[in-house]
């Protein structure tokens, strides 16, 4: 299993920065869309997740949910994503699919104490656009690309000292790089074609805590926070008149990221969810006092879930989970003073097999973000997520 968990491990190293394009992506002094993901079964449930009871899929953000896990899971999921794109002046579509994250978790004492490793996309920055200048004494063409991700990798340890409370700890690590990239192409031969490229690089450590609580028999809270990392921001500057790169190195880093959750289950099989998320970037990345584009990113989610009936049952909907939620965000960005709104519907499904020990999560998400009256640009979206969740007995007597 090491051997397939490391494979695993490079293989989503590479498809991360493969993202479907957003107008919505390029925006100077950003990093891209944010990637906010606790569980495929947390996305069917309108983007929540956050204190979900499970002791199969593993939660991105609130390590303490990990409580329940009581032999070694793996927990791999991919994504597919549409985007259609209505500007004033045309309209184009792209898709893609890739990797959505890769975590690893291994109880060290059951019930107790849990070990656990994740790597998942933080934001994604994937956008191109060619503007033709034809009245002009010599016509050219301006091809621009805006493009690459983030990524967060985490090591984290879950302790739950009480059979209702867990705590987390979690060591982040922030990496990844966006290029922005312009070349100026003429239609005469006697102008050499230009270009500009800089690359911003990101690299720095971070912590993180979660906390998992059951309030009361039904009822679970909890959330998460993850304090300001230090990043090392490095730009990296080429052009044609100078094929010398330049590079300058500073520190920055990301503000406060963090959310609360419920979940309250009303009947045995059926339950209903609630998340608040909220990362405040109206600084942007150095702090700066005035960021004209810049805005508060948050989401808000709620979803219900129908959950199966173990062992045999005739009635076809209760061989599986069934989930149905919707969710609010504000992206984080400004175009013409107006905020960027997103609201998406969610569905999605829970397969279980080899006797509830394993499953396989499915979430369908349609949306809109924009509106081209007042940000000048909108994009209908479709995603499709799917993860498997799988384990095995590990560091376990064998009676």
């Amino acid at each position: 299993m090491t051997r397939v968990i490391l494979t695993l491990f490079l293989t989503i190293l590479i498809a991360l920065p493969s993202v479907a394009q957003s107008v919505f992506s390029g925006f100077e002094n950003g990093i891209g869309l944010r990637q906010y993901v606790t569980t495929t079964r947390g996305l069917g449930l309108g983007g929540t997740g956050l204190v979900l009871r499970d002791s199969t899929e593993l939660n991105s953000y609130n390590l303490a949910a990990w409580r329940y896990i009581d032999n070694t899971k793996i927990n791999i999921s991919m994504r597919y994503t549409y985007v259609s794109t209505d500007l004033s002046i045309q309209k184009f579509s792209s898709s893609t699919a890739n990797f959505a994250g890769l975590k690893l978790a291994i109880p060290i004492k059951k019930k107790r104490w849990v070990f656990g490793l994740s790597i998942t996309p933080y934001s994604s920055s994937n956008f191109s656009y060619i503007l033709k200048f034809k009245d002009t004494s010599r016509p050219y063409e301006e091809n621009v690309y805006y493009e690459g991700n983030l990524s967060r990798a985490q090591i984290g340890l879950i302790w739950s000292p009480h059979e209702r409370l867990a705590l987390s700890l979690g060591l982040n690590y922030f990496f990844g790089a966006i290029k922005d990239r312009y070349y100026l192409i003429f239609n005469d031969p006697a102008i050499t074609d230009n270009f500009y490229v800089i690359n911003y690089q990101f690299r720095g450590p971070g912590i993180g805590a979660g906390i998992h609580f059951n309030l009361m028999k039904n009822l679970l809270v909890g959330g998460f926070l993850d304090l300001k990392p230090s990043i090392s921001y490095t730009l990296v500057r080429r052009s044609q008149v100078s094929l010398k790169e330049e590079k300058t190195i500073t520190k920055t880093d990301f503000p406060l990221f963090g959310g609360i959750g419920s979940s309250y289950q009303f009947h045995p099989r059926w339950s209903i969810n609630a998340d608040f998320a909220i990362q405040n970037w109206e600084k942007g990345l150095n702090n700066q006092k005035n960021v004209e584009n810049i805005d508060k990113y948050y989401q808000v989610g709620m979803g219900i879930e129908h959950s199966h009936i173990r062992g045999k049952t005739k009635l076809f909907l209760n061989k599986f989970d069934t989930r149905l939620g919707f969710s609010y965000s504000n992206m984080g960005y400004l175009v013409n003073g107006n905020s960027i709104k997103e609201y998406a519907a969610h569905l999605g499904f829970g397969i279980p097999f080899f006797q509830d020990h394993a499953r396989l999560d499915l979430a369908f998400i349609g949306g809109i973000r924009g509106d081209k009256n007042k940000t000048l640009a909108e994009e209908k979206f479709f995603k499709t997520f799917i993860s498997i969740s799988a384990g095995e007995l590990w560091f376990q007597k064998v009676r």
